[in-house]
């Protein structure tokens, strides 16, 4: 690879962490993509930093790929986490402080205060629990 190689060109130029996902491969490399939608599911680990301002719009998550990392950069959070066995657990995550969700634990995320949260999801296995609505049976009803 030479210095005025296109993609060392574009290894050099600063991305809006806001704006972007960083994708980190099984065999290393790092790419970036806009955040369009939800984080892509890759073989390798997602990196996002979202602003927060309520708790999950779903009833959890599962990455059975490997543990997921959660830093809270600014305000206060909590991680809510289901243990088969020892049921439902909160851990309180301060600006400055992280949480590893272990792998093949559901969790969510609940907001004490708007936050902006740093993820590092492995991927790309993941299941996710919708909330459904008073009264109903079905999901998406």
């Amino acid at each position: 690879m030479t210095p005025d190689d296109d993609s060392t060109a574009a290894s050099r130029a600063p991305f809006d962490i806001d704006a972007t996902y960083l994708l980190v491969a099984d065999d290393g490399t790092m790419s970036t993509v806009d955040k369009t939608g939800p984080p892509p599911r890759i073989d390798g680990l997602t990196l996002g930093v979202h602003h927060l301002h309520s708790d999950s719009a779903h009833d959890g998550e599962l990455h059975t790929d490997g543990d997921e990392l959660i830093i809270v950069l600014a305000g206060r959070a909590a991680v809510e986490l289901v243990d088969a066995d020892e049921g439902t657990h909160r851990t309180d995550v301060a600006a400055g402080q992280g949480c590893i969700v272990p792998q093949g634990h559901w969790h969510r995320l609940l907001i004490d205060e708007p936050s902006t949260i740093l993820h590092v999801t492995p991927g790309p296995a993941f299941d996710i629990r919708w909330a459904q609505p008073s009264g109903s049976s079905e999901p998406g009803a």
